[in-house]
């Protein structure tokens, strides 16, 4: 029995794709929720684009990891490359956090758990055996998604940067790759290497994002972001002066644990495993609701129009074919 992909709603939608809530039947004529990520078609930077999608499926894979959603297949789909994956049923925390005021504890444990994924995944190795080196590039609050169960997953390895005999990505590593808002000032000196403490940076000013409801660095431009990015003294003064629009209900402890992970110096940053263990201490402190109380309030992801794909009965295409598609095609 040929595998067929029923598409459902569009959930999500960024620069190289879309993804979908969807059911696949499979050969054995099983029926299973997933969710796709469908690279969208030809544009000038489709070649770079396929690489990266590629990249991005073979480290969701390779991770294995229950933070990270489950890849199950890369395939081609009414003739473009798509990822198929585990369904995450809940909104990324962004979304979450700007429909109402979140109960602080809930968020600590979300962040939490994010640390611990990351710091699981900067320690990743190949299929090899040998150090991935992996760092996501792109930590904000909506590439991670909760579930009804309070389960966190950080998605979106589609700009990581991993060192791999597998890789295909292997030019455009720029720096300046990523979100402004939660982009590390060491990203701007082309001269810096990829490092886990841009991940770490990210987590921060996430959480922060989160229990302020505003980016760290306000409404600043690049340009203005640029110059602070280039001393260390304004810098780190802009963080410390960023802690006054912290939430009142948001402890001490997490204004510290803000403070470090946001340090203009890389080195100073704490690793993401020291993050994951200070958050969960923070949140044991805290009362509310946690993470899985909270997570039960939190609604399925809005539909979003336009979807070209929505309602469609399509055919898996054989693997062989997206190896067709790339090499004759592109």
């Amino acid at each position: 029995m040929a595998r067929t992909l029923y598409v459902g709603a569009c959930i999500g939608r960024g620069q190289f794709g879309e993804v979908y809530q969807a059911e696949l039947q499979t050969d054995g004529g099983l029926v299973l929720p997933v969710g796709v990520k469908v690279l969208h078609g030809r544009s000038p930077s489709t070649a770079d684009a396929v690489a990266r999608f590629r990249d991005e499926a073979k480290i969701v894979a390779a991770l294995g990891h229950p933070g990270v959603a489950t890849a199950y297949d890369l395939c081609r789909i009414d003739g473009r490359l798509a990822l198929i994956t585990e369904l995450v049923r809940g909104p990324d925390i962004g979304t979450a956090c700007n429909v109402e005021e979140p109960p602080v504890r809930a968020v600590l444990e979300a962040f939490a758990s994010a640390a611990s994924t990351l710091s699981d995944c900067h320690q990743a190795t190949d299929r090899f055996g040998a150090p991935m080196r992996l760092v996501h590039r792109d930590v904000k609050p909506s590439n991670l998604l909760v579930d009804r169960h309070g389960l966190l997953k950080v998605i979106d390895f589609g700009v990581a940067w991993f060192q791999s005999a597998d890789r295909e990505a292997r030019s455009r590593d720029s720096h300046v790759i990523g979100s402004l808002s939660f982009m590390a000032p060491e990203r701007f000196d082309r001269r810096s290497r990829g490092h886990p403490r841009w991940d770490v940076y990210a987590l921060g000013a996430s959480l922060y994002r989160c229990l302020a409801g505003r980016p760290v660095m306000g409404k600043r431009g690049i340009g203005e972001v640029l110059g602070l990015a280039g001393s260390s003294i304004m810098w780190n003064q802009r963080v410390v002066g960023a802690m006054r629009g912290l939430r009142s209900d948001v402890p001490p402890a997490v204004w510290s644990i803000l403070m470090r992970t946001l340090r203009h110096e890389a080195k100073e940053r704490p690793s993401a495993a020291e993050v994951a263990d200070a958050l969960d201490l923070a949140a044991r402190s805290v009362e509310g609701k946690n993470l899985r109380q909270w997570a039960r309030e939190l609604t399925w992801p809005r539909e979003l129009p336009d979807a070209e794909l929505a309602g469609k009965a399509l055919r898996v295409e054989h693997p062989d074919d997206v190896r067709r598609l790339l090499t004759d095609e592109f």
